[in-house]
Parts: C-alpha cells; structure tokens; sequence
C-alpha cells in the first residue's frame, strides 16, 4: 500500500489556502498549509512533500525566489512545483517553467478541482500538462472520471 500524498500550499491569501486544502484533503492528500515562506521551509523541514502550490506574490516575499531556494536544497531538484498568479501578472512564463523547474503556472482565478485533477496526474501518474494547459480551454473542459 502507497503512502498518502503530501502537498504544500503556500499562499498568503487564507480563503486560497483553505479552498485548495478542503479540496485536496477530501482527496485524501496530506495537507501542509503555509500563509508565509517561514511557516513552508518548517513545513519543509520536518515533512517529505510530493508536490509544492505557490503564488508568485507572497507578503514580504516573492514565490519565484521560494522556488529558487527550494530548487537548491538537496532533495526537493525534482519535487513538482505548481505557481499559482494574478490574471495580468506578467512573468515570462517559459523562461520561469525552465529555469526553476515548475509544472506550469496557474492564473486566478483557478478551479480547485481541476487543481487537484493536475495534482493528481503529477504525483499519482507521473504526467504533466503542457506548460500553459490553464490557458487553454481544452484542459478545461476535459472531462474526469473522478467523482471529486
């Protein structure tokens, strides 16, 4: 039997962290929530994480410089990291995907099933989207045999 799954939320917004968290535990995932980037390297610290949420804007942080760190420290080179942003937040979005090692970026609003769907298809599967999967409206509306 596979151990349950453990992702890490870090956002600063607590209605996000708690929409992803009451979605992802309904899942059956281990939840870690963190509003700060100290609270997600203590969290980091004594927990394995399959799978990383972030935004790009964190109060008195910046996502893409957690992402960096997390990058560096041993063991987490490979670890999936989703970035969620503001709609209209320009970052050059190949060059973040390539350069830090992240799934893809997400613009809010976002659904937090079809989250979890991607999630799921990372950490369970080993699959992962096209890079600007939310953008497009194919990954949208593609249909889930999941009754979540």
């Amino acid at each position: 039997m596979s151990r349950e799954k453990t992702i890490l939320i870090c956002n600063n917004d607590l209605h996000v962290v708690r929409a992803i968290e009451y979605r992802f535990r309904k899942a059956s995932y281990h939840v870690l929530a963190a509003q700060t980037v100290d609270n997600a390297w203590r969290s980091i610290e004594t927990h394995s994480v399959d799978a990383v949420v972030t935004d790009v804007r964190l109060s008195n942080s910046c996502g893409l410089d957690f992402v960096e760190q997390f990058r560096a420290t041993p063991g987490h080179e490979s670890t999936p990291v989703i970035l969620l942003t503001d709609k209209g937040f320009e970052i050059p979005w190949n060059e973040v995907c390539e350069r830090l090692g992240v799934i893809t970026i997400v613009p809010k609003p976002f659904s937090p099933r079809e989250l979890l769907s991607l999630v799921d298809d990372i950490v369970h599967f080993g699959t992962a989207p096209a890079r600007d999967a939310f953008l497009r409206t194919t990954f949208r509306s593609r249909k889930r045999t999941s009754p979540i």
